[in-house]
């Protein structure tokens, strides 16, 4: 007797409650929205930064105006590694298509826009495709005008975007890269770092500080590619806790649904919001010597995460 009722749990646990939830999801109704999304960093298609955004799509019931799911294989424009059609490894656009974006697309998404280095040399110009160029800031004026949803990643006008382009971005939406990018290093040591950051940096390192890059342990590393500088802040000597966070006020959080303190340790862009809203904060939970660090090249220890624009101008 003992040993049906436990056969009859398992079934409930691994049969009928997941096919209930499967059933609620098939008869949830579609919600359309057709989203233009740009990806240039697609170096395989199995690390597409996109096939997370469209598992979310797909789980929430959003599909295409045609009511077909999202495929995070083709369904951006940017670089294709398995190219979609014959020799087209790059899908762009037209300008003269931008009035027909704004009308035909809901929103716009920059996924990631630093681009990929491409040995078979089928870019036209040079084997790097990449950056947030005039064509991207022209359809961010024409889908902002027509008041549609625009979300782009950190690293949307970065390097190796024209400082004309991130200029005249930056005063469009009013937000301000200070050039300087970072990521939390679980391992500092040189044999291991190649793993997270071209081993460039390393001989930069030198002819910047004059020493050689002899570190262990954890750290952060911040890098300024325009300069050619780079900052070392190993983690027992200057954070505070195990890792950055990412920090939202306790309003907003529950208004967005997320936690006030996450950990993180991907990479990030340090720049000023402007007069827009800042929702959530980087914090590197550095020390007063940490600090003291960041002051000296100018940078604190907290900058915005995501913010929320107002009306670009």
């Amino acid at each position: 007797m003992k040993t049906v009722k436990i056969v009859i749990i398992l079934i409930a646990l691994f049969v009928i409650i997941p096919g209930l939830g499967y059933f609620l999801w098939i008869v949830q109704k579609d919600s359309k929205l057709d989203l233009m999304i740009i990806n240039k960093s697609v170096e395989k298609i199995s690390k597409n930064e996109f096939r997370t955004l469209s598992w979310v799509l797909n789980y929430d019931k959003i599909v295409k105006g045609n009511s077909n799911s999202y495929d995070y294989e083709k369904d951006y424009f940017g670089y294709h590694p398995e190219p979609i059609y014959k020799d087209l490894y790059i899908q762009s656009f037209k300008l003269s298509d931008l009035s027909t974006f704004k009308e035909k697309y809901d929103g716009l998404i920059f996924l990631d826009n630093k681009g990929v280095e491409n040995s078979k040399s089928t870019f036209s110009n040079s084997r790097f495709y990449g950056g947030f160029n005039q064509s991207d800031f022209l359809l961010l004026k024409e889908m902002s005008a027509a008041n549609k949803l625009i979300i782009a990643e950190y690293n949307f006008f970065s390097d190796p975007t024209e400082d004309l382009v991130r200029f005249n971005t930056e005063q469009f939406i009013d937000v301000y890269s200070v050039l300087w990018e970072g990521k939390f290093m679980d391992n500092l040591n040189r044999e291991k770092i190649g793993e997270e950051l071209d081993p460039k940096w390393l001989d930069i390192y030198l002819e910047y500080t004059g020493y050689e890059w002899d570190f262990n342990g954890s750290g952060l590393v911040l890098i300024n590619s325009k300069q050619s500088r780079i900052l070392v802040i190993p983690s027992d000597m200057y954070m505070t806790k195990n890792y950055p966070s990412i920090n939202t006020k306790s309003e907003l959080a529950a208004f967005y649904g997320v936690k006030e303190t996450v950990p993180y340790t991907g990479w990030f862009q340090i720049v000023y919001e402007g007069k827009n809203e800042v929702i959530s904060s980087f914090d590197l939970n550095l020390n007063d010597a940490g600090k003291q660090m960041l002051m000296n090249s100018g940078l604190e220890c907290t900058f915005p995460a995501t913010i929320a624009l107002s009306n670009p101008h």
